[in-house]
C-alpha cells in the first residue's frame, strides 16, 4: 500500500468527447428521419414523446463546447 500513497495524485481532467463515439454518429445521423417517420400515420401515430426526444438532443449537445459548458470548482485546490 506505501506504494500507491507516494503517486497519489488526482487523475487530470480528460474531457469527454461524445461526438467520437459510434453511438453519437448513429444518433447524429438518424435522429431527424427517426423523428419522422414516428410522426406518420404508418407508425399508427405513436410519435416519440417529447421528453425522449429532448434527451437525445440534449444527449448531441452534451460534451459539445460551442453548446457552453459549466466550470466545477476543483475541490482540494488552493488559489
Amino acid at each position: 500500500m506505501a506504494a500507491a500513497s507516494q503517486g497519489c495524485r488526482p487523475a487530470p481532467y480528460a474531457r469527454r468527447r461524445p461526438e467520437n463515439t459510434a453511438l453519437y454518429h448513429v444518433v447524429q445521423q438518424h435522429l431527424e428521419t427517426y423523428l419522422a417517420l414516428s410522426r406518420e400515420e404508418d407508425w399508427g401515430g405513436h410519435a416519440v414523446p417529447a421528453f425522449a426526444e429532448r434527451e437525445f438532443r440534449r444527449y448531441l449537445e452534451c460534451g459539445i463546447l460551442a453548446h457552453g459548458f459549466l466550470p466545477r470548482p476543483l475541490f482540494g485546490v488552493r488559489s
